[in-house]
């Protein structure tokens, strides 16, 4: 991947540039993004760092943000990264991962226990271009369903998927984890996995703006430490994990949020060594080609991913 030209070594020797960072996320965290909010509180209690997160709706904006200097970091999908450079030119570069699988389970009316049984019904997702859109159509197909026999229809986040299925405006509907199996401890039917089908995908990926970076070399490095170290500490630590959840999700029920860590060590969810495998970011991006959200040709990863501050934390720290 690309080499960048830090000009400070890492950061256990050097002060950070700045002493605050405001990192963008799409939508309202979810159960899945725990260790990203213990990984602000962490920077803001153990080193001074004013670390807020910016919640923005829709997967785009916290890239339009990054590129007019709005947040310093965003963690967001690979595609919108992927395309904002090409339409724009805006250098964003993506420099960590922390969620290596979809946490989608497809959620259903009572009535629909089969995934034949959604042929001629609707299934509410967030709308073309959306990766509960892009992951779920990949994960029908590769079951052997016709896809143009299926209408999606764009529905809100998940919690207005789920109000969709009790009010029968829809059959199935995209959900995380934990949201899905508290809708279903409601009376709702666990219909699929998505990861079952799709395998490794990059759900996230910390993105920067080069300028940015290599104007604060140390103050990125402290961050991908700690950064690194939430998700090693996410994927080892299923009671103090649940437990900080109380402080960034509500209305989930103990036994869903349970049932929710079990599957995401089941899949292999959380990243190992910083995220950034060349196998792993293929594989994201032709899972998006195969469901025509990317084009057949994108630029190569090597001219938008930097492995060097996960490099100088592996070095320092190990791999797993």
């Amino acid at each position: 991947m690309a080499a960048l030209a830090l000009v400070a070594a890492a950061c256990g020797s050097d002060d950070p540039e700045a002493t605050s960072l405001k990192v963008g996320f799409s939508g309202q965290p979810d159960f899945t993004q725990i260790m990203n909010f213990t990984w602000l509180d962490t920077l803001n209690e153990e080193h001074g760092i004013d670390a807020e997160a910016v919640i923005f709706e829709g997967t785009s904006p916290p890239f339009r943000a990054l590129v007019s200097g709005d947040v310093d970091m965003v963690v967001g999908q690979v595609p919108p990264g992927i395309k904002l450079r090409a339409e724009t030119g805006a250098d964003v570069v993506m420099i960590a991962g922390d969620v290596r699988q979809s946490d989608y389970i497809l959620v259903s009316s009572p009535d629909v226990t089969t995934l034949e049984q959604l042929y001629g019904r609707q299934i509410g997702t967030a709308g073309p271009g959306a990766v509960s859109t892009s992951l779920s159509v990949a994960a029908l197909t590769r079951e052997g369903i016709n896809i143009d026999d299926l209408e999606f229809v764009e529905v809100g986040g998940t919690s207005a998927r789920m109000a969709a299925l009790v009010s029968g405006q829809t059959a199935a509907g995209a959900a995380h984890f934990a949201e899905g199996f508290n809708a279903v401890e409601e009376g709702l039917y666990p219909l699929y996995v998505i990861a079952d089908a799709v395998g490794p995908y990059l759900f996230h990926g910390v993105w920067v703006d080069r300028a940015w970076l290599e104007e604060n070399p140390n103050l990125a490095q402290l961050a991908m430490d700690e950064f690194i170290d939430s998700v090693r500490w996410a994927a080892n630590n299923k009671a103090e994990y649940i437990a900080e959840a109380a402080t960034v999700t509500e209305g989930l029920s103990d036994a869903a949020k349970s049932r929710a860590y079990d599957e995401f060590i089941r899949i292999g969810l959380f990243a190992v060594n910083g995220g950034l495998q060349p196998e792993l970011l293929q594989a994201t991006i032709s899972i998006e080609q195969e469901v025509d959200n990317l084009p057949a040709q994108v630029e190569d990863p090597s001219n938008w991913v930097i492995t060097d501050l996960v490099d100088d934390y592996l070095e320092r720290n190990g791999s797993q």
